[in-house]
């Protein structure tokens, strides 16, 4: 189900970790050593603490890719102001944000979206538009004329297709979705293409999706989430998921289980349904800090 950035109107939203693996460079047992057989001993033990170190630092690179920051990535259905601008003061560590005037672009520009999207995009925050698809049966033509609104009225990083199909039908979908992303492309051929089924959806759809959003629910729901196990195969940021009705409690366990799930996109807030998605955390801070 759609919702907005409208300050009147608020509807329900719809809903390889690359391990850098350092080996260890071997010794070398050609090299040879002159002087008696107590330096050669000495020069060996040199060698095994030079090991030594080689593992600590191993060690210590497997820690800092463990630990590498998740994106946040936010659906900002919120009308602009100075919540925007607490975003803005985030990027880099928020790396992607939903814009969403009416459920869509709405029927014409609107001068606020307009100057708080091209400022956040200058401090390097990639934003897309909001269209919902109705799991595939909204008309194709009105889904592609919202998409060209989008870039008509905004300059936009790409789409966010709502209400997408989950695994029980996305086989039967994949055509029509295929066909929106181009679209997308043919606007702007470098666009960001994002789909939201909520939940796990087909792996094929990755061959024309940027980001899929696999996990949209209450954060009670998040803890026995488990992934594809298709989903290892990517780069943590192909995925992203979103959780509502969180405590503050709930915040490093849904961490941790997201790092160890593949998934590197996040957002987390305390905020409730119909709409959780109209205000930004109240432990904002605390979040970024977790992140």
């Amino acid at each position: 189900s759609a919702a907005n950035g409208d300050d009147d109107d608020s509807a329900a939203t719809g809903d390889d970790d690359d391990s850098a693996d350092d080996d260890d460079a071997s010794d070398d047992d050609d090299d040879s050593a002159i002087g008696d057989d107590d330096d050669s001993a000495d020069d060996d033990d040199s060698s095994d603490d030079d090991d030594s170190a080689d593992d600590d630092d191993s060690a210590d690179d497997d820690d800092s890719a463990a630990a590498a920051p998740l994106e946040v990535a936010i659906p900002g259905y919120f009308y602009p102001g100075s919540l925007w601008g607490d975003v803005e003061a985030t990027a880099g560590q928020t790396t992607l944000f939903v814009a969403n005037p009416n459920s869509g672009p709405g029927g014409s520009q609107d001068p606020n979206y307009l100057s708080w999207i091209t400022a956040l995009r200058a401090a390097g925050v990639q934003v897309i538009g909001y269209v919902h698809t109705s799991y595939g049966a909204r008309d194709a033509a009105t889904v592609e004329g919202e998409v060209a609104d989008w870039y008509a009225y905004y300059p936009v990083d790409g789409i966010f297709f709502d209400e997408v199909p989950s695994t029980s039908t996305c086989t039967a979908m994949e055509g029509q979705y295929d066909a929106w992303a181009a679209a997308v492309r043919a606007q702007d051929p470098s666009a960001l293409v994002v789909l939201n089924p909520g939940t796990d959806t087909c792996e094929s759809y990755l061959s024309f999706a940027d980001v899929l959003l696999t996990f949209e629910s209450a954060a009670a729901d998040h803890v026995a989430w488990t992934p594809a196990p298709w989903t290892a195969a990517y780069p943590p940021d192909r995925f992203w998921h979103l959780l509502h009705a969180a405590a503050p409690t709930d915040v490093t366990p849904a961490i941790e289980r997201m790092r160890a799930g593949n998934v590197g996109r996040v957002y987390i807030t305390d905020d409730l349904l119909p709409n959780p998605w109209d205000t930004l955390p109240g432990f904002w801070s605390e979040l970024l800090a977790a992140l």
